[in-house]
């Protein structure tokens, strides 16, 4: 098969993937705006479960589920996108209210938790790109990254008088991060992913 084929079939895979990521992005910013614009009153986003007309809770949330694990799978240093999946599909398949009701807790604490980790090991790699930086120095940046994370969600926690809006905000930061690193991609610089991210860290890369 001629090579020239074989790189402009891959370039535009790529391509293809990284409007999936844009998508994906798109369905997390507007998803909660639309849910607020249907009642303004309820006070997190599982509250929404209940919509006279649940579609509107449940498709977006699915599509989403699905376009994680679809681009964990395709895209193998993205594995953790699959971890994401699964997290959200707890979210949509276990009830926020009854029995169910911790399941869903669980899904939706983890699917947050994981997701700023990644954002957060990948943060710290784009700053420690210089090669002169001791091994010493990148795991203090990139401990002290995740400790300032936590903070920010613990404060979070203890002073939001509306889950919605941390739930909403933390999409949001979530989606922002899909689109800067979908422009990486696009323009070609070099990406770090956990995968490769963690044994550089820790010395083991």
């Amino acid at each position: 098969m001629d090579p020239q084929a074989v790189r402009s079939s891959v370039a535009k895979t790529l391509r293809g993937l990284r409007q999936f990521e844009v998508v994906l992005a798109l369905i997390l910013i507007f998803f909660p705006v639309a849910l607020r614009l249907e009642d303004s009153t309820r006070e997190s986003i599982s509250k929404y479960h209940d919509l006279n007309d649940p579609r509107w809770y449940f498709m977006p949330l699915t599509a989403a589920t699905m376009m994680f694990v679809v681009n964990g799978l395709v895209r193998r240093e993205h594995g953790h996108n699959v971890v994401l999946g699964v997290l959200l599909f707890g979210v949509v398949f276990w009830d926020p209210v009854g029995v169910s009701r911790g399941l869903h807790t669980f899904s939706a604490a983890a699917f947050y938790l994981v997701a700023f980790s990644v954002i957060a090991l990948q943060l710290s790699a784009y700053l420690t790109k210089e090669e002169d930086r001791s091994k010493i120095g990148r795991q203090w940046l990139v401990t002290l990254a995740t400790l300032v994370l936590l903070g920010a969600v613990m404060l979070s926690v203890k002073v939001a008088s509306n889950t919605f809006w941390m739930e909403t905000i933390g999409l949001w930061l979530i989606a922002l991060h899909y689109i800067w690193h979908s422009g990486r991609h696009a323009r070609g610089l070099d990406d770090e992913e956990p995968s490769v991210v963690l044994p550089r860290l820790f010395g083991r890369g």
